[in-house]
């Protein structure tokens, strides 16, 4: 629900999803987190393809916004599993 809220924007809100992804880190499992981090990448990804939120301003490179987005789910995995898996031991 918040994906698709950040990613259906055209500010800059790209980032407000990182206390929703350490939150869960905290409080789901490992295999849990880890579907939260892929289901926000599939709204992330469907939703700039179809030209809204952050990422879809018209002075973007097609190229810069793939890199780009791939920067944002290199982050959420790196801060969201890593906090599920040392929550678990």
């Amino acid at each position: 629900l918040s994906a698709g809220w950040v990613f259906s924007r055209d500010t800059s809100s790209m980032f407000l999803l990182t206390p929703v992804l350490v939150f869960a880190g905290f409080r789901l499992r490992l295999g849990q987190a880890a579907l939260l981090v892929a289901l926000i990448g599939a709204v992330a990804v469907t939703l700039t393809r179809a030209g809204y939120g952050p990422l879809a301003e018209s002075r973007l490179d097609d190229g810069v916004r793939i890199y780009l987005l791939q920067a944002f789910l290199a982050t959420s995995v790196m801060l969201t599993l890593p906090i599920a898996a040392l929550s678990m031991e």
